[in-house]
């Protein structure tokens, strides 16, 4: 099930975020930093009526997120989008995208904006399906790797 989250919820987006993208991307510590910086501003200075985190739950256990924050009035920003690897391919990654749509289109964001990096291809390509398109890319270095960094944007 897909449910909205509460605070201890947060603590398992950077767990995961961090544990997930260490053994799969080889991300260091300089990304854990990162988001547990990005959460914790998220917890410090979120608006319950604009921003939004969904949790999916599978046999009572967190299994993956996404997040609607709010960038100005116009444009909300995806962010924390992450499936448990058992979560993967079972259509809940499409599920929690539409369910972040719909919480931005119910408070009337006209876009949506994300970043993402081209390592993540099947996250991309569930982007790409939902009506999202690059807008810009950029050659980063990240967590010692050089990366892609590409800002995608979607028009409600």
């Amino acid at each position: 099930m897909i449910r909205t989250f509460t605070m201890e919820d947060l603590d398992y987006i950077i767990e995961a975020h961090v544990r997930i993208y260490h053994l799969e991307y080889q991300f260091d510590e300089s990304f854990n930093r990162f988001i547990t910086d990005a959460v914790y501003s998220f917890r410090e200075n979120m608006n319950g009526l604009n921003e939004m985190v969904f949790i999916l739950e599978l046999e009572g256990r967190p299994k993956g997120s996404i997040g609607i924050t709010r960038l100005n009035d116009d444009t909300a920003q995806l962010r924390w989008f992450l499936l448990e690897k058992e979560a993967r391919g079972r259509g809940w990654g499409r599920k929690l995208i539409e369910e972040a749509l719909r919480f931005a289109e119910a408070k009337q964001y006209k876009t949506i904006s994300l970043w993402t990096n081209q390592r993540l291809t099947a996250a991309r390509s569930l982007y790409k399906r939902h009506g999202f398109s690059i807008v810009e890319s950029k050659v980063e270095i990240l967590s010692n790797q050089e990366m892609i960094e590409e800002r995608w944007e979607h028009q409600i």
